[in-house]
């Protein structure tokens, strides 16, 4: 659990309030981007799979770490992208703090087999 206070108020955080914000910024790309765990096995997008993310609390900050299959001939790049900024927006507009770090990780690319892939986008 992690709080802090701001202008708003005390902001009270849990992983899943954060697996929820996650799963939502993916929820744009659903055919072509889905969440996996470290080893690359493909999870339903639920927000109970948040312990599968890696979110770690210090004392003002949090950070974000978690780990995607995607299909063959989307861009990493600007999907990855685009995924992080909705994250930065949503926790902005929602819980009034910015994560210190969101790390996406490819752990492979979906084709007609998963290609196992460790490609590391963070901002």
């Amino acid at each position: 659990m992690y709080q802090v206070k701001n202008k708003k108020g005390t902001v009270s955080l849990n992983k899943n309030i954060i697996g929820n914000i996650v799963i939502e910024a993916m929820s744009e790309y659903q055919d072509r981007v889905f969440l996996c765990n470290q080893k690359g096995k493909m999870l339903y997008q639920d927000p109970r799979n948040a312990s599968m993310m890696d979110i770690a609390f210090d004392d003002k900050n949090f950070t974000v770490k978690f780990y995607i299959l995607m299909r063959f001939g989307t861009s990493i790049n600007t999907i990855t992208n685009k995924i992080i900024d909705k994250i930065y927006e949503d926790t902005q507009s929602i819980l009034g703090i910015c994560p210190q770090k969101v790390t996406v990780v490819v752990s492979g690319i979906i084709s007609k087999q998963i290609v196992k892939r460790n490609i590391e986008v963070s901002r």
